[in-house]
Order: structure tokens, then C-alpha cells, then sequence
């Protein structure tokens, strides 16, 4: 060989990554991926909570409107169970064929209805003038989020809450503890 070859062998660089260096990368990405992970899935349940509070409350001036506008009673009826509302003779403004009813367990909305409560019942009724036979509240849930709507007894007006709640579950409830 040529002292020429020798001093270009030198010189040259190889390129690539060690495996060491790959798996600190790995370990790097792993982390940060740990860490945004929650705060996205997070994020995403506050916009579909935000999202089901605004269809609610949205629907309930509706059918607040469309009583005033006929001057008959309109009922909002609530199954908490299926997750779902209805207003009572409406048909869908997007569906004219098929009934005013929501689904608040689908896309986009993802949440559950926690509880609804209007006097001592889920159905809220709306006279011809706008003023409802009760006040109560819809408690809307994605996850560990909460949020709820509350119709005012005297205007009939719903307005969500403002913050959504973070709701631990506490367990299953503990036997009371027997003082000797």
C-alpha cells in the first residue's frame, strides 16, 4: 500500500448510528411520548365534554324557542341510560324525516349522560310561554370529566358550567366503621 491509501483510510468517516445512540434516541421519544400521551387524551375528553355541553344547552333553547314560537308545551325527555335526549314531536333540522333525537354516546360527542333531574323526573317540559315546569341540571361525562347544564327555574335559560370537574373515582363504598 501507498502512504497515500494509508492517510485516505484515515480520513474517511463512517457514517451511521451506534446501537447505543439509536436506543438512547428510543428512550428519549419513549419518554416524551409517557408524557404526552395523558395530557392528549386529556385534551381530547374536555373537547368532546365541551362539545356535548354546547349541543345540550343549544337543544334546550330550542325547544324553549319552540314553544314560545307555537305557544304549546314542549317536552324534552332525557334516558340516561342510553345516553340520549329527545325532543318530543320536533323532527331533526339536519334529518326532516326522522325524529328530533340526539345520541350523546356517538361520534362526536363520545360522552355519557350521568344524570338528568328535573323535579322528580328526566323530562323537562317547556310551557307555550317558555318557563319550565321545574329547574334541574343534565350532568354530562367524558372519562374522568364532568361537566353539567343547569336550566334556571325561573327563566327556563340552560347554562353549562364553566370548568370541567375531574371526577376520581372513589372505589366501591366501604362498610361504616362500628364504634366499640
Amino acid at each position: 500500500m501507498k502512504k497515500n491509501d494509508l492517510e485516505n483510510e484515515d480520513r474517511t468517516v463512517r457514517r451511521g448510528f451506534t446501537i447505543v445512540e439509536a436506543f438512547m434516541v428510543m428512550v428519549i421519544l419513549g419518554t416524551i411520548g409517557m408524557i404526552a400521551l395523558p395530557r392528549y387524551a386529556g385534551f381530547a375528553a374536555n373537547q368532546h365534554l365541551e362539545a356535548a355541553a354546547r349541543r345540550v344547552t343549544a337543544d334546550l333553547l330550542l325547544a324553549q324557542r319552540q314553544a314560545k314560537r307555537t305557544s304549546a308545551s314542549q317536552t324534552v325527555t332525557f334516558n340516561v341510560a342510553q345516553n340520549r335526549y329527545q325532543l318530543v314531536g320536533m323532527n331533526h333540522p339536519d334529518h326532516p324525516s326522522t325524529p328530533f333525537d340526539i345520541t350523546l354516546g356517538d361520534e362526536p360527542y363520545r360522552a355519557r349522560i350521568v344524570s338528568a333531574s328535573f323535579g322528580s323526573s328526566a323530562q323537562l317540559i317547556y310551557d307555550g310561554f317558555g318557563k319550565p315546569n321545574y329547574g334541574g341540571q343534565v350532568v354530562i361525562a367524558v372519562g374522568a370529566y364532568q361537566k353539567t347544564v343547569t336550566v334556571d327555574s325561573g327563566t327556563g335559560k340552560p347554562s353549562k358550567g364553566v370548568e370541567p370537574v375531574m371526577v376520581i373515582d372513589p372505589g366501591p363504598p366501604q362498610p361504616p366503621i362500628e364504634s366499640q
